[in-house]
């Protein structure tokens, strides 16, 4: 390994030590460019590095050991350049070297690995090997351990059985269920078997054709009833009215769950069915006896983007937060509305979604030339909205990130159930279907795509955190058992003062979560200050052009046209009303994203608990604007007459804008509420798990002491070293399994 290498450029001999690098130091190496010559100059960990290689640090001597460092890559065994790979992207992502430099570096060593690459099917067949090498450790043997092979178990079979979750959205007409009949190759959602409805629908595999309905819970009833929303307002009372003394029969705790057969769904889905028990479904899971679910694949069918429920529609947002792809509809032929703009820039900047599938449906309905100029309206759309939103989002990268895909969704049906009676127009191949399950493929279902490799990675770390515990534990354990009198009194000392340091640990974790807590707060009334001040501003500008206008008119001697004010008034009042809360909802999950990822980055928070942060939709709904026009147009028509109709008609907007006002006031303080409770909860959490770190370390001491009391310890120094040593083995093959998965 030591063995040099003569560069035939520079004739140097490559410095011997230089192969004793760690693979980090190596990385800092391969990562230096001429342009930062003064800084790795100046760097202390440089200076430390020259030392340990005997060579003087000077801008010669850095240029030739940071080639040198390039030259012994070849030399390399595989795990090495994965880790100085990882180590690349480290210092890549802290943007402190020249990136296009480190990408050709990392371009050098993939092609170096190549050929001795591990494709994940691969990686997964090696991880069963370890896993089961692992439980062969803990099972019938002098270090039995049923909690860690039972642990292990667990681990193999969630990679074993993932659950593939796929969330469909679009606006109403959209052909959703034309899609997903297509998708799932059978006429399964045609308005006769399930008729369309306000309710979150879930399809997944089921031996036999049949539905639960989910009824709203007692304290979810309560939740509706305490809204301050008129359309809310309305529903509650029309459904109090309906079932009068049977409602609480249906609203318990817990909730009320029937089996029903697909012929009845109709009567407690249907907003038109006479009996209205849909006012009473929470959700709706359907069971389809068919091939594409059986992969353990579900939809997620959403009711639609503009739910005047706004209960509902956050409970089908927060399904949606933990689907593993998005598909969004939209009909080809009218373009981006703004509900569609909306959703696609929520997904993509407010929520944890790398990946985003955009239909165009019914796309055999327009000319080719119409379809593509749809496209660009929507992307030119998406450019204007991401650049209102923040000067600081890489508008192209957002973009990059969704696929756009027409669909011919009659054909493909007609395709996929192949009825004789009806003839597609469009050949399979150009319908879009085959385009989209290809999609899904290479991102859900085959072993290589990225689903597949995100369980393996999961899988791989969840077996690694339980080898180092083991480790941790095998440690303590040795260090008890084999120690002289003396020697074990400090050893209970120290572990007494590190369980003392973990309490001290416990109350700051449980204090800096609620910390977090008041920044947000604090953000989140700044915010409201900078939207009522914004919102003046904007009103000023609106009430100035409406008044402008009925000046001009009068000087004109035209008629006021009350229809026109509105429709002006309309339009301006839906422009600003939308930019606010769009503007307001990214902020603000800007700001607790970058709460959360802080929580996260000190150990905090995981994965799990990031994905059940409170999400919120708030938008200024079509019904509401609507009637602030019609309330607005009227006060205006009627002090347009007077002579000095400025003043009171300023008194009129602002009164508008003020009720406006207290609706964005109204969802800061639910949202004050639900993360107050979830980082609450979290810090208990984070408080819970030193404590029982803390209780674990004690029932470990105590089990060891009375092991060596009992003289149990005679004999096992040499088996436990040989676990130690088997374990540590173990680590490292993960650790290389996981960095070629990472390559």
């Amino acid at each position: 390994m030591s063995q040099t290498r003569h560069n035939p450029q520079t004739s140097k001999e490559i410095p011997a030590k230089l192969f004793t690098c760690k693979n980090e130091q190596l990385a800092i190496l391969l990562a230096f460019s001429q342009d930062l010559n003064a800084q790795y100059l100046q760097s202390e960990v440089i200076k430390e590095l020259f030392a340990q290689l005997g060579q003087v640090l000077n801008a010669q001597n850095l240029s030739r050991i940071a080639e040198s460092s390039q030259e012994i890559l070849p030399k390399l065994e595989s795990p090495a350049l994965l880790a100085i790979n990882s180590a690349l992207k480290k210092i890549q992502n802290a943007q402190i070297c020249e990136e296009a430099h480190i990408i050709a570096m990392q371009k050098k060593i993939k092609n170096l690995l190549q050929e001795n690459l591990l494709q994940p099917s691969e990686i997964k067949e090696q991880f069963f090997i370890i896993a089961r090498e692992i439980q062969a450790l803990f099972t019938n043997t002098q270090f039995e351990d049923k909690k860690t092979t039972k642990a292990i178990e667990s681990i193999i079979e969630n990679l074993t059985n993932g659950h593939f979750s796929i969330g469909v959205s679009g606006v109403l007409s959209a052909g959703k269920s034309t899609f997903l009949n297509a998708l799932l190759g059978e006429e399964i959602l045609s308005t006769s078997t399930i008729p369309e409805t306000a309710n979150l629908t879930i399809l997944q595999y089921g031996a036999k054709n049949c539905a639960q309905v989910r009824f709203w819970s007692r304290g979810e009833w309560e939740e509706l009833c305490a809204q301050k929303d008129a359309d809310i307002r309305q529903f509650v009372k029309e459904t109090q009215e309906l079932f009068n003394t049977n409602l609480a029969g249906y609203l318990t705790e817990p909730p009320r769950v029937e089996e029903i057969s697909l012929d009845s769904l109709s009567a407690y889905t249907s907003a038109n069915h006479k009996d209205k028990f849909c006012n009473l479904v929470r959700e709706v899971r359907i069971n389809l006896p068919l091939k594409f679910l059986e992969q353990n694949v579900s939809i997620v069918d959403t009711p639609g983007l503009d739910d005047p429920i706004t209960k509902r529609e956050e409970i089908t947002k927060s399904y949606l937060v933990h689907c593993d792809l998005l598909i969004h509809l939209m009909n080809a032929s009218c373009a981006a509305t703004q509900t569609d703009i909306d959703f696609i820039l929520e997904t993509l900047s407010e929520r944890n979604i790398s990946r985003l599938l955009v239909v165009l449906t019914r796309a055999d309905l327009i000319s080719q030339k119409e379809l593509e100029q749809s496209l660009n309206y929507t992307k030119q759309s998406l450019r204007a909205q991401i650049a209102k939103l923040s000067a600081k989002i890489d508008v192209s990268e957002m973009l990059s990130r969704i696929t756009f895909i027409p669909l011919c969704g009659h054909d493909a049906l007609l395709h996929r159930i192949n009825d004789s009676a009806r003839t597609p127009k469009v050949a399979l191949e150009k319908t879009g279907i085959l385009e989209i399950e290809q999609y899904l493929q290479t991102l859900l279902f085959g072993e290589n795509s990225l689903k597949s490799r995100d369980m393996l990675y999961l899988a791989l770390n969840a077996l690694q955190k339980l080898v180092r515990e083991k480790e941790a534990d095998l440690e303590l354990e040795s260090s008890l058992l084999f120690a002289s009198d003396i020697q074990l009194q400090e050893k209970i000392s120290e572990i007494k003062a590190q369980n003392d340091s973990l309490h001290s640990q416990a109350k700051s974790a449980k204090e800096a979560i609620l910390a977090k807590f008041e920044e947000l707060k604090n953000a989140l009334n700044t915010m409201q200050n900078a939207i009522n001040t914004n919102l003046q501003s904007q009103r000023e500008r609106l009430c100035e052009r409406i008044c402008g206008n009925i000046a001009y008119d009068r000087a004109q001697k035209r008629a006021f046209e009350v229809e026109l004010l509105q429709d002006s008034l309309l339009i301006g009042l839906k422009d600003i009303f939308a930019d606010t809360t769009r503007g307001f909802k990214f902020h603000l999950n800007a700001k607790i994203s970058q709460t959360l990822q802080a929580l996260q980055n000190e150990g905090f928070v995981g994965e799990s608990e990031l994905l059940n942060a409170p999400n919120f939709s708030f938008y200024a709904k079509d019904s509401q604007v609507e009637l602030f026009a019609k309330n607005l147009s009227a006060q205006i028509a009627k002090y347009a007459k007077t002579r000095e109709f400025q003043a009171p008609i300023q008194k009129a907007f602002e009164e508008v804008f003020l009720e406006f006002e207290k609706i964005i006031f109204e969802k800061s303080a639910q949202i004050k509420s639900e993360n107050l409770a979830f980082f609450d909860s979290i810090a208990q959490n984070a408080y819970k798990a030193y404590e029982e770190q803390i209780a674990h370390t004690n029932a470990l001491l105590n089990q060891t002491l009375a092991r060596r009391e009992e003289g149990k310890n005679k004999n096992l120094e040499k088996e436990m070293g040989a676990l130690q040593e088997n374990l540590s083995n173990i680590s490292h093959k993960l650790d290389s399994l996981r960095a070629f998965l990472e390559a």
